[in-house]
C-alpha cells in the first residue's frame, strides 16, 4: 500500500481548521420564535394527518345540523384558526398554543357521543400531538437547563488592587459632585384581553351591524390593528364582511367598548 505524503504544512492546516470548527458552533436558539417555529411544524403534521380534516375548520352548526353544538361548547376551536394565531404572532407562550390544541380535542369528545367516528379520530390525533408535543418539551427544558459558563482567568494583583479601590469608592457617602442616583419606575405590564365568549361574540356581531355606516370608518380602523392581512374592500359596497374567529380577544373588547360607548350616545 502507497503511503500518502502529507503536504509540509499539513499540521498548520488542521490546526487552522479545527480552530475554525469550533468557532462556528452555535448554540440552540431558546427564543420564544423559533420555538413556536416548531410548534406550527407540528401543527401542520396534525392538520396533514387523515384525520384531521373534520378540525381543520370551525364547526358550522347550520351544515352540520346540530343547533345545540354552541350551548354545549362554550369555547369552539380549531387547527385552522390555531394556525392563523401562529400566523399573527397571538400566542405570548408555547403553552397557549398547546392549550388551544387540547381544546379542539375536548370539544370534540364533550360533544360527540362515545365511539363514534369523530371521538376515535379525536383521541389518535390528541395521541399523536400529547407524544410529540412532550418530546419537544423536554428538549426545551435541557436547554433551557443548558446555562453555558465562561471560564475566568485569575485577577492580577493590579486588577485586584482596582477592584477593591471600586468597592471603597461604592461604600463611600456620595459627595456633591457626584450625580444623584435616578429612580426609573417602569409602567405596569398591561393584562391580556379577557377572552370572548361565544355569547359576546354573538352579542358583538349584532351590536356592530346595528351601527350606523357613518360608524364604520372607526370600526374597520379597530380591525385593521388587528389583523395581519385585512380584506380588499369593495368601494362600490356599503358592507364589509369579517370573519370575527379571525379577530384576537383585545381587538373584540375594543370593539365592543366602541359600540357600547356608540349606543350610549345615542
Amino acid at each position: 500500500m502507497a503511503e500518502k505524503r502529507k503536504s509540509a504544512g499539513g499540521g498548520d492546516n488542521a490546526a487552522k481548521r479545527r480552530r475554525t470548527g469550533s468557532s462556528s458552533f452555535a448554540p440552540p436558539d431558546t427564543s420564544l420564535q423559533a420555538r413556536l417555529q416548531e410548534a406550527k411544524k407540528l401543527l401542520a403534521h396534525i392538520m396533514q394527518h387523515k384525520y384531521g380534516w373534520p378540525f381543520n375548520q370551525p364547526v358550522d352548526p347550520v351544515a352540520l345540523e346540530i343547533p345545540d353544538y354552541f350551548s354545549i361548547i362554550t369555547h369552539p376551536m380549531d387547527l385552522g384558526t390555531i394556525k392563523s394565531n401562529l400566523e399573527r404572532g397571538a400566542y405570548e407562550t408555547v403553552e397557549d398554543f398547546a392549550e388551544d390544541v387540547r381544546l379542539v380535542w375536548s370539544n370534540a369528545l364533550k360533544y360527540n357521543q362515545p365511539g363514534s367516528d369523530i371521538v376515535i379520530m379525536a383521541k389518535e390525533l390528541k395521541s399523536i400531538f400529547d407524544k410529540k408535543w412532550a418530546t419537544l418539551t423536554k428538549r426545551w427544558a435541557k436547554q433551557d437547563a443548558s446555562i453555558p459558563v465562561t471560564p475566568q482567568s485569575t485577577p492580577t494583583t493590579e486588577q485586584s488592587n482596582q477592584s477593591t479601590s471600586t468597592v471603597k469608592k461604592q461604600n463611600q457617602a456620595p459627595t456633591s459632585s457626584e450625580p444623584v442616583p435616578k429612580l426609573v419606575v417602569k409602567p405596569p405590564k398591561q393584562e391580556p384581553a379577557k377572552r370572548m365568549t361565544w355569547e359576546e361574540k354573538r352579542q358583538l356581531c349584532i351590536m356592530v351591524n346595528n351601527l350606523e355606516t357613518k360608524y364604520l370608518p372607526k370600526v374597520l380602523l379597530i380591525i385593521h390593528k388587528g389583523m395581519t392581512e385585512f380584506p380588499k374592500v369593495d368601494r362600490d359596497s356599503d358592507e364589509v364582511e369579517i370573519n370575527i374567529e379571525c379577530l384576537d380577544d383585545g381587538t373584540l373588547r375594543e370593539l365592543e367598548n366602541y359600540a357600547k360607548e356608540v349606543a350610549a350616545e345615542n
